[in-house]
């Protein structure tokens, strides 16, 4: 049976294996500064990137939605479905009001968000135009090639159901 005696000097001794082992260092401390102003700013990224809110003025930023398509073979992952909310959606061919127009979707049609790779991870931020503003890479059910819609409450929103 430890002792009070037998525990704060156990204690003690582990205390100084631990400062043995890992060496307090003017680079070490920099280090675990920088984690400790880093991790609060990170931290909060990956629910960022799959927020389905708008920001204000109805820009979706992200292309996560709840909602994912059926998986494919022909594609590494599925994405994530968007619905249509105007009579006519024009989809261009690049993110850009300047863009052709080369696909128009009538409203209520479902959208597939275009999932790319960044590294190992599957990238779900939409791609910004010369203004800030995002634009989502879409396909439709019967347009695999993909194109461009302003990424906006106005036009699309979040799928309910398929």
């Amino acid at each position: 049976m430890l002792t009070s005696s037998h525990k704060s000097v156990s204690m003690g001794l582990i205390n100084k294996l631990i400062k043995l082992i890992i060496k307090p260092t003017p680079r070490l401390d920099l280090f675990y500064a920088g984690l400790l102003i880093a991790v609060p700013i990170i931290a909060p990224l990956p629910s960022l990137a799959q927020s389905t809110a708008p920001d204000a003025q109805g820009n979706y930023f992200s292309n996560y939605a709840p909602l994912q398509a059926p998986q494919s073979p022909s594609r590494k992952q599925a994405g994530s479905l968007w619905q249509v909310q105007v009579a006519w959606l024009n989809c261009r061919s690049d993110a850009s009001m300047n863009s052709p127009v080369v696909k128009v979707f009538a409203e209520s049609t479902l959208l597939e968000a275009e999932v790319f790779y960044g590294g190992a991870d599957e990238v779900l931020i939409n791609r910004l135009d010369e203004q800030g503003d995002p634009w989502m890479h879409v396909r439709g059910k019967d347009f695999n090639s993909g194109c461009f819609v302003r990424a906006n409450s106005r036009f699309i929103r979040p799928a309910t159901s398929r």
